[in-house]
């Protein structure tokens, strides 16, 4: 399996019935996180919009299209990380 270019490693890989969700360690492109569809395709480049601190995404317990990501806030997408709302 080949990995975006931009990514120098991963800090958590992982895949879902949509498709595999890659979250690289640090970087310039810290709050990136990267998406390849089941059926295959390319990586696209997703940004978690926080402010500070590494980002980690939440797998269990995910319902649908919700995707958590914990950072120094919370985030949840439900359009599979195109579009992030914080938690309250």
């Amino acid at each position: 399996m080949s990995v975006p270019a931009a990514v120098g490693a991963i800090a958590q890989l992982t895949a879902i019935r949509a498709g595999l969700f890659l979250n690289p360690v640090g970087g310039p492109a810290r709050h990136a996180i990267y998406f390849r569809p089941a059926l295959g395709g390319t990586w696209e480049r997703r940004v978690i919009p926080s402010t500070g601190g590494h980002c980690r995404l939440q797998f269990p317990g995910i319902t649908g299209d919700e995707l958590p990501a914990v950072c120094a806030e919370r985030y949840r997408s439900t359009d599979g990380g195109r579009n992030w709302q914080p938690e309250r």
